[in-house]
């Protein structure tokens, strides 16, 4: 998946300042999410069966379950001390703050793969249907390409960051419409929806010290290449997760993954199947 470089006539225009740098990012978001992913639209207009909200439950369920790996592969590659604070406390949050109670116990939230699968109890998802479901072979290849990106040597750590802030401001514009859906459309309780509070309110608060982050090592020209790249393919990793969703809604029968297929690790310079 070796990406071509950026050549002497990209690298010859002077960097942007930071608020520019910033201001194109929220453009590259612009472009991308000019109007919901289709089965998001469906979604939110209210057009889905119950059956097509318990597959998006459990297609879904993958994305959230793995999510960890692409943020503790950030953190990994990060030498500078304040950011690496900021990611642990990131994918503690990932995690579920519920995990460092001995140290605050005021936190009780758990990880967000437990509260998405929260929504499924509310929707009458097993938890044995969400261990055994195939991902569509979009969503695992989406996911299995972050995972890949994160963690080889595709994204440096500041491109990670931009990948992260992508997804937050994926987050903030997106699920807001979807819980508001649930909530009024499909007559989930509020009560089995703090998935999203937790979400949108940490994605809040990652997002502005990416804002702070990614302007003051985003200073070259070269970098701020490589990170509003890295920030266009999260979205683009975001959109395909629901495109096997999408055409499944549409009465297609789209691939899933083969049965025991596993999101691959980097271990050295090599590319090996996760353990199980």
């Amino acid at each position: 998946m070796s990406q071509t470089p950026y050549g002497p006539e990209d690298l010859a225009v002077p960097p942007l300042s930071g608020e520019d740098f910033l201001g194109l990012l929220e453009e590259n978001y612009n472009a991308k999410l000019t109007e919901l992913p289709a089965f998001y639209k469906k979604f939110v207009a209210g057009d889905l069966s119950r059956q097509q909200l318990q597959m998006w439950v459990k297609d879904q369920y993958f994305y959230w379950d793995n999510l960890y790996y692409t943020t503790a592969a950030a953190y990994i590659k990060c030498n500078d001390h304040t950011v690496r604070a900021r990611l642990l406390q990131r994918l503690v949050w990932v995690e579920g703050r519920n995990v460092v109670r001995d140290i605050r116990p005021e936190w009780s939230t758990p990880a967000y793969e437990e509260l998405f699968a929260r929504i499924g109890d509310a929707l009458e998802v097993s938890r044995q249907e969400l261990d055994e479901w195939r991902p569509y072979t979009r969503t695992f290849f989406a996911i299995t390409t972050l995972s890949v990106y994160s963690r080889s040597w595709e994204w440096t750590w500041l491109d990670c960051i931009a990948s992260l802030y992508a997804a937050d401001c994926f987050y903030q514009g997106v699920f807001p419409q979807l819980r508001d859906a649930l909530s009024t459309k499909y007559g989930v309780a509020d009560a089995d929806l703090e998935f999203f509070d937790a979400v949108l309110n940490d994605s809040k608060e990652n997002s502005a010290w990416a804002k702070e982050i990614l302007p003051y090592w985003g200073c070259t020209t070269e970098r701020q290449l490589l990170a509003s790249r890295a920030f266009r393919e999260r979205l683009d990793i975001e959109m395909q997760c629901v495109q096997g969703l999408a055409e499944a809604a549409d009465g297609k029968s789209p691939f899933q993954a083969p049965e025991g297929a596993q999101i691959p690790l980097l271990i050295g310079n090599q590319i090996t199947p996760a353990l199980a």
